[in-house]
């Protein structure tokens, strides 16, 4: 079987995960607005020529930003979104990435019940949230969870859920045994996060994050929690984390 590679970019607090089979790529998150330049320099750089899946886990500006960048600079074979509108919020962002999607007429997939794609030898399931409303953190909590699956190889992308999505995603995927998990919302410390480590018992866990950025970094109690289940860590703020998978096991370096 093929390779898989996943590469985690370094732009700070902010999510864009880029997925490559042989000759497909599935971007997952996009980052901020002005980090988008970044991003499509990464994507030149590695002679992506278009993207095939393109999934937003939710419209916060940290994972919508570079949306609309996307959808100009790339032919985009499907969009996938959550079951939401952010006009509400007055976002900006999210604001761009509607008016590009409506320029260039695509039809975003709005994910609603659990959804398989399949991208040559990669399977990746999408879990919608159960709830259309939230307590709190509504936007986080509606994001869309996804687990990669290439051969034996198993990794969950959390998007930015918090405790009552993670209850969700405890209770709601099957076998969530991962060899990598990418940690939820930033490193954020939640009442249920060592829960969801046990569930995962991950080899290797992802931070989208700067490691010294004040409150915002990520929490030193996730990082040793983590590493006390034995997972090692990984925190983007230090460079672009690299994921390949031969389909029997999975080899995570930083570059």
């Amino acid at each position: 079987s093929g390779r898989m590679r996943a590469d985690f970019l370094d732009i700070g607090k902010a999510d864009c995960i880029v997925i490559r089979s042989d000759s497909q790529t599935a971007v997952v998150d996009t980052g901020y607005e002005d980090t988008s330049q970044t991003v499509l320099d990464y994507l030149e750089s590695e002679g992506v020529e278009e993207i095939d899946y393109l999934i937003l886990t939710h419209f916060d500006k940290d994972h919508v930003g570079g949306a609309a960048a996307l959808i100009e600079a790339y032919d985009i074979g499907m969009i996938l979104q959550p079951d939401y509108s952010a006009d509400e919020e007055d976002s900006k962002p999210y604001r761009l990435y509607e008016a590009a999607v409506e320029k260039y007429d695509h039809n975003p997939v709005t994910v609603k019940e659990t959804l398989t794609l399949i991208m040559e030898d990669i399977v990746f399931t999408i879990y919608p949230p159960e709830k259309l409303e939230y307590d709190s953190d509504k936007d986080n909590n509606r994001s869309l969870v996804t687990v990669v699956q290439h051969g034996d190889v198993r990794m969950l992308l959390a998007g930015d859920a918090e405790k009552e999505r993670i209850d969700e995603i405890l209770t709601g995927i099957p076998d969530l045994e991962s060899d990598l998990l990418k940690v939820p919302h930033h490193g954020h410390e939640e009442k249920n996060s060592e829960e969801l480590f046990e569930a995962t018992d991950a080899q290797y866990a992802v931070i989208c994050a700067d490691r010294d950025d004040g409150k915002d970094g990520p929490d030193e109690d996730i990082i040793e929690a983590l590493e006390d289940g034995g997972t090692e860590v990984f925190v983007t703020g230090d460079g672009i984390v690299q994921a390949v998978s031969d389909g029997k096991s999975l080899n995570v370096s930083q570059k």
